[in-house]
């Protein structure tokens, strides 16, 4: 019997589907959305860079009015001298030079008042100082030995003071030394510092009591901005100051021996022997500027973090706001079969850039921490409702709106610490991360058939 069977056609086939394609497009485009906005996110910092070189450029502007950074040296006596060789052909020759003797002890005691500068928008930190520079010197004994060839014009002596910027004396300087009072003039050849004041004094009856200690005492009166630096030049030296700035930053070569910092201001002692330094008593030359600046201590008198220096830090920031934010929409996407178009992705990335353009505007009429509430009070509020609109979901778009508040806490609470932001952040990434993985567990990337 003729089997009339006819063979059954093999069946085609079924047609891939193209969900795991246009979810790897969607990812590529939400990545080059991410990129795309690197751009609006450099001309913020742009911004924030131009802003900070303003504030920089009032603050000298006020510091040019009032006075910069002081830097005190001294008291310094020099003694000009002059000594003459004769080679084998009975020629002699004279070469001139100024001897600098340091003070065998110098001590510094004063109180410095703070207050700020409006220029603009910008801070600015100026002080008024009362100091008083006390010490001796004594005559070393090897300079009275008399050296064939060598003389040294006693009665042609100076004593100075470094100042580095002269507009910040209050009133003229006269120095106290060995029971006179000596006026002052500007002193700019001195090789030991480069501008200041200084006195002449004739040394030749010290020279008679070499035993004799000099005694000096010379009460400043100086204004500055931005710190106050003095150079330890006695063979012993005792600094210290106070004042009422509770942000000082100490600086030099040497830190405080003992200090004091609370809310409304600061004390310090430091305490410098010659052998800490690298340069002698006594210097014989025309230029040792370099190594006693070198050896200088002080404080510099902080504003408190400025508000570009944290709009900076929360910018760095940014890629990761934006990354999980764009995670955020697109898991909402997925789960409620909402199609969200690439445009409108890029428009919630913009309003994310938005947030650090409104961040650097409001603080600079606002505090910091007020001006960050509200950028971003107005960036999620825009965002949340803006979700609302594609997806019609109260629940949903509030979600979205949680996590951005989150997410703007938790950057706040990194730019508020120093010591444990690196420690807080990488942990924060740890949790944010494995919450992310654990919540990709629950999704359908692909549909059961192409399983």
């Amino acid at each position: 019997m003729e089997n009339n069977t006819r063979p059954t056609p093999q069946q085609p086939a079924r047609p891939r589907t193209r969900r795991s394609n246009s979810l790897t497009v969607k990812m590529l485009f939400i990545g080059a959305i991410m990129l795309l906005l690197l751009i609006p996110g450099r001309m913020i910092m742009n911004l924030i860079e131009d802003r900070e070189s303003m504030m920089r450029e009032a603050q000298e502007e006020v510091a040019r009015m009032w006075g910069g950074v002081q830097h005190l040296t001294g008291p310094v006596l020099t003694i000009p001298y002059a000594v003459t060789t004769t080679d084998k052909k009975g020629n002699s020759e004279t070469i001139r030079g100024t001897l600098s003797l340091l003070p065998e002890e110098l001590d510094v005691a004063g109180h410095i008042d703070c207050e700020q500068r409006r220029r603009g928008f910008y801070d600015t930190n100026v002080y008024t100082t009362d100091l008083v520079l006390s010490g001796t010197f004594d005559l070393p004994a090897d300079l009275l030995v008399r050296t064939s060839g060598t003389r040294i014009d006693w009665s042609a002596a100076k004593v100075a003071v470094g100042i580095s910027d002269l507009r910040g004396i209050e009133e003229s300087i006269e120095i106290g030394f060995d029971d006179h009072q000596l006026a002052t003039a500007t002193e700019t050849e001195h090789p030991c510092f480069e501008v200041g004041v200084s006195a002449p004094v004739d040394l030749t009856a010290w020279t008679a009591v070499p035993d004799k200690r000099m005694r000096f005492s010379i009460p400043l009166k100086i204004k500055g901005s931005g710190g106050l630096h003095i150079v330890p030049a006695g063979n012993a030296n005792r600094i210290r100051f106070s004042a009422d700035c509770p942000t000082p930053n100490f600086c030099g070569n040497f830190l405080p021996s003992t200090r004091e910092v609370t809310g409304s201001g600061f004390s310090a002692e430091w305490k410098v022997v010659a052998q800490n330094r690298e340069y002698p008593q006594k210097l014989w030359g025309s230029n040792f500027r370099h190594p006693i600046r070198q050896s200088e201590l002080g404080v510099n008198l902080l504003i408190p973090v400025t508000q570009y220096q944290q709009a900076t830090r929360s910018v760095k920031y940014a890629a990761l706001v934006i990354l999980l934010t764009f995670c955020g929409v697109f898991f909402v996407e997925m789960t409620r079969r909402r199609n969200i178009h690439a445009f409108q992705y890029l428009l919630v990335g913009l309003a994310l850039i938005l947030f650090y353009s409104l961040l650097v505007s409001i603080s600079e009429h606002l505090d910091f921490g007020l001006a960050y509430f509200i950028a971003a009070a107005m960036t999620v509020s825009l965002i949340t409702l803006y979700m609302y609109g594609i997806v019609r979901q109260k629940a949903t778009a509030a979600c979205i709106g949680g996590l951005l508040t989150l997410l703007y806490a938790y950057i706040y609470v990194l730019l508020r610490l120093e010591v444990f932001a690196l420690l807080a952040g990488s942990i924060g990434l740890f949790v944010i991360l494995a919450f992310t993985m654990r919540y990709s567990l629950k999704m359908e990337w692909t549909r059961p058939e192409e399983r």
